[in-house]
């Protein structure tokens, strides 16, 4: 078994109890942002797809309070090398926002990681939740946010940014 497998299989477990409208968590937001992160990462290759795919499927997991972190990572080092494991985790926990964070500050603190691997692989599934987001359509509200969120990480992502512009795109002509 793979690394993004057993991330699956972990993340549908975790949330095997929430439901996002009339789906489970895991077809109707996990899925979508594992299928928005393979449209990224195919065009531009910065970012390993299959660490990235991983955690796509795991990053509402500890911010949901779903998993613990040590579960995790012992978890996915059943499958892969333990520095992997803990990579995965190491994005994981950074994707999840703090308590009493507030939203701006979430998204400033992802784009300002410090390490070039780790802020593109945070960036590039943020960037894929946001557009799952964006996509579900909820309040006017919340889609202000968070097409101003996408804006503060496309900018971050600098060059890399044009396959977010291109799902932007698409899902508009769509709607």
């Amino acid at each position: 078994m793979n690394i993004t497998r057993q991330a699956a299989l972990i993340a549908a477990y975790a949330h095997r109890s929430q439901t996002y409208g009339d789906m489970t968590y895991y077809d109707g937001h996990l899925h979508i942002v594992r299928d928005y992160v393979a449209r990224i990462t195919e065009s531009w290759k910065p970012v390993d797809q299959e660490t990235a795919t991983a955690v796509a499927y795991l990053h509402d997991s500890l911010e949901d309070k779903v998993i613990k972190r040590a579960t995790l990572a012992r978890d996915l080092a059943m499958v892969a090398p333990f520095h992997h494991a803990e990579f995965i985790c190491q994005i994981v926990y950074r994707l999840a926002r703090m308590k009493n964070e507030s939203y701006t500050d979430y998204i400033r603190r992802l784009c300002a990681a410090e390490a070039p691997l780790l802020r593109k692989t945070l960036l590039t599934v943020k960037s894929a939740d946001l557009l799952a987001n964006i996509a579900a359509g909820p309040n006017i509200r919340l889609l202000k946010r968070y097409h101003k969120a996408l804006g503060a990480v496309a900018t971050h992502l600098g060059d890399e940014r044009k396959p977010i512009n291109d799902i932007l795109i698409e899902n508009q002509i769509k709607s």
